[in-house]
Parts: C-alpha cells; sequence; structure tokens
C-alpha cells in the first residue's frame, strides 16, 4: 500500500487510468476503483469511503464511483473533503430510481467484494450496462 499527499491523488489515478482507455466499461471502472482503494491511501486522512451511486439528471443518465477522504486539516480544525469520481454518462433512456449507497468499512478484500455484488445488482447497473455503446466517461477530483 501506498501513501500519498491528497495534492497528488489527481495525477496518480489519472496515470493509472490511462491503462484502461479512454473508454472504460463499468466492470472496469468497479475493479479499478477497488483495486485503488486497497493499493493508495491518503496522507492525514481521517475516513475514507466509497461511494456508489446512480440517477437520471438533466435529460442525462449518470452512473458513479466516488472516493471520498476526509483530510485533517490542523489549522482550522475541521477535516476536508474531497472527491474522485469515475462517471459513466449517457443519454436520458427511461425514469428509473436514483440510488446511492456507501461504505466506508472495507477492512479486507471480501467486504469490497460485497460491495461490488450490490452494485452488479441495481437497477442502474444493469441500465448503464445496457446502453454502454452509447456512453462517454468523465473523472472528476474535487475539494468539496
Amino acid at each position: 500500500m501506498k501513501t500519498i499527499n491528497i495534492k497528488e491523488i489527481e495525477a496518480y489515478y489519472r496515470k493509472e487510468l490511462a491503462t484502461l482507455g479512454s473508454s472504460p466499461s463499468l466492470d472496469e471502472i468497479i475493479d479499478f476503483s477497488t483495486k485503488m482503494y486497497f493499493d493508495i491511501k491518503a496522507e492525514n486522512c481521517d475516513s475514507d469511503m466509497l461511494l456508489y451511486q446512480y440517477g437520471s439528471y438533466n435529460q442525462e443518465f449518470e452512473w458513479d464511483v466516488t472516493r471520498q477522504w476526509f483530510i485533517e486539516d490542523n489549522d482550522e480544525g475541521d477535516d476536508e473533503p474531497y472527491q474522485l469520481s469515475l462517471c459513466i454518462k449517457m443519454p436520458f433512456v427511461r425514469d428509473i430510481d436514483n440510488l446511492t449507497c456507501w461504505s466506508d468499512d472495507f477492512a479486507v478484500p471480501e467486504d469490497l467484494e460485497k460491495f461490488t455484488r450490490i452494485i452488479k445488482e441495481t437497477k442502474g447497473y444493469a441500465e448503464a450496462n445496457k446502453n454502454k455503446d452509447r456512453a462517454t466517461f468523465e473523472f472528476y477530483f474535487t475539494k468539496v
């Protein structure tokens, strides 16, 4: 496991993402996200979690896996939240229930396997997979 400064995380992820090409599949995004969860940690991190969400917004269907860190801020005493999202967007197909689920309790790889299984059993995963030929991939890194 490698520990790096939060300011270096975006570049690290981009470098690693390059191996997937410009249009990774949903399964590649899930596998990549869970691998990176165990491979790298952020310095001074109080909380590190994975979030999975999907839904229809502004005539688009979005599906993403987001990693969220809360980094200690010694100057102000508050934690600073950062998010890194791997997102698939496609034209709106049909109304589907929005879903958000997350976990920060991945002590062992088996926990991530369960999280992955939950993702793959959702309507959002099925919808995104069914329309993947119309999808575009986006990457975001933000301080929330």
